[in-house]
């Protein structure tokens, strides 16, 4: 059996629950940079943007509404995955999450202001990394029980089209080893079989006696 992460209920709800608060995240995240894109388009390519180029702010709207879709369309995945056991499923989620957390991760890094930065934003980021390393223990604590209850319900050999399981084969009765063959008594062999010839007048004695 594998360590469960969430010790206060199974692991399939909480995997479903992760993938509810992921699609809520996502919608909330995938609307929030669509307008942000509505709002770049209103004011145009003729606006004034500050001290960030007009052409680098659609690229990060544009990137950001792209990641929010990716994230919501594998929040979705994971939650079917969890309402049906479906193995590869969580896998895929398991997989562009962390493709996803680790561009975040770089991204951060990379810039400077975020390096500088001290307050709600960085309290913000970090709080949703536990949250993400948390859902992901989870995710793989789930993966690893449904490859355990595979492994488990397939130990025996499935003959055929049907239900028809091989029975276990237990040899309680070996044959005896060569030291427990030694150590036996040894037993005469029987003689062998022998027959004599029988005479005719022997023959015509014994005839007569049975029909007497």
């Amino acid at each position: 059996m594998t360590l469960s992460p969430c010790p206060c209920m199974p692991l399939q709800a909480g995997v479903i629950i992760f993938a509810v608060i992921d699609i809520v995240i996502g919608i909330l995240n995938l609307g929030l940079f669509l307008l942000v894109l509505v709002g770049l388009l209103a004011i145009g390519l003729d606006g004034d943007f500050g001290d960030v180029d007009k052409g680098v702010a659609f690229l990060i709207v544009i990137s950001a509404i792209f990641i929010a879709s990716v994230q919501l369309m594998f929040a979705f995945r994971l939650y079917h995955g969890g309402k049906t056991k479906d193995i590869n499923k969580c896998r895929s989620w398991l997989i562009a999450t962390i493709i996803i957390i680790t561009i975040y991760v770089i991204t951060l890094v990379s810039d400077k202001d975020y390096r500088d930065s001290r307050g709600v934003g960085f309290a913000i980021i970090s709080a949703l990394a536990i949250y993400k390393i948390y859902e992901i223990a989870t995710v793989v604590a789930f993966i690893e029980q449904l490859k355990w209850n595979f492994v488990a319900n397939h130990s025996a050999v499935i003959l055929g089209e049907g239900n028809h399981v091989a029975p276990y084969i237990v040899a309680n009765d070996l044959p005896p080893s060569y030291l427990e063959t030694q150590n036996q008594p040894y037993v005469e062999p029987p003689p062998p079989y022998h027959m004599e010839p029988i005479s005719p007048e022997k023959r015509e004695s014994s005839v007569a006696l049975q029909l007497e």
